[in-house]
């Protein structure tokens, strides 16, 4: 038990490293895609940036793009990028 204590903090700091090393990453905010559920996003328009370069009609939309491609796109910045 202790060693998969031990083995899961080690990896936790190491990817916590890698992603603060990128510098697209850092100061980005993870999406709070939780709150988000199916049919669909509403449709408020509060553009955010993510940290692909691309602009997002609103978080939900960003949420759904990351779902469906299977990527973990941040938020960068709010607004357009």
């Amino acid at each position: 038990m202790k060693m998969k204590l031990s083995a899961a903090l080690i990896m936790m700091c190491l990817i916590t490293a890698v992603i603060w090393s990128i510098p697209e990453v850092y100061g980005a905010t993870v999406p709070h895609c939780e709150s988000y559920r199916l049919p669909g996003c509403p449709r408020n328009l509060s553009p955010v940036c993510g940290t692909d370069g691309n602009t997002y009609a609103n978080e939900c939309i960003l949420c759904f793009a990351n779902r469906d491609s299977g990527r973990l796109v941040l938020i960068k910045r709010n607004g357009e990028c």
